[in-house]
């Protein structure tokens, strides 16, 4: 979950939805709570594969739970590209 919401929270500054901070503040918050950050390359392509089936998916697009300021979020619809190429950056190797 926690590599999701930071996957979404690179979107959300990536469109300019999100107010300026906000993801590296989750992030950091995510960070200290000891939640992981980052997918090992090794489960990347099984880890996207969930995008692609994600129940939140219609057609080309997935709604996705983006914060704009905190403690306030918007509901949004992002390509399944887009989404993809968030989540690209949260995988590392091992």
């Amino acid at each position: 979950v926690a590599i999701g919401m930071v996957a979404a929270s690179e979107v959300g500054k990536g469109l300019g939805c999100s107010a300026a901070g906000v993801a590296e503040r989750l992030r950091a918050l995510l960070e200290r709570l000891g939640l992981p950050l980052e997918v090992p390359e090794s489960l990347g392509e099984a880890a996207l594969s969930l995008i692609r089936h994600d129940k939140k998916r219609m057609g080309d697009n997935v709604t996705l739970v983006l914060v704009d300021v905190l403690g306030s979020a918007v509901l949004l619809p992002v390509s399944v590209e887009l989404c993809t190429a968030a989540f690209r950056r949260t995988i590392i190797p091992i």
